[in-house]
């Protein structure tokens, strides 16, 4: 392989994975973002599998947790 072609990959960032079912989350589909104040990282979510996100968010204690959720039209962002 190439030495551009291993820089452009190396740049380029991969999809994210859903919390719930594992699968990819490409850029061409809505998703959720549940991210927790005091610890780092974040959980993404499908739309369709954002339940649990939605549960962790009014099950727990929800002035700990920010939810994002990303429409892909750009008239709903």
């Amino acid at each position: 392989m190439r030495t551009w072609r291993r820089a452009a990959a190396r740049r380029r960032q991969k999809a994210p994975r859903c919390t719930s079912c594992g699968e990819r989350i490409p850029r061409s589909e809505p998703d959720v973002t549940l991210e927790h104040f005091e610890a780092p990282g974040k959980l993404y979510f499908h739309e369709r599998c954002a339940l649990d996100a939605y549960k962790a968010v009014f099950g727990g204690a929800p002035r700990v947790w920010q939810l994002t959720h990303r429409h892909i039209t750009p008239e709903a962002n």
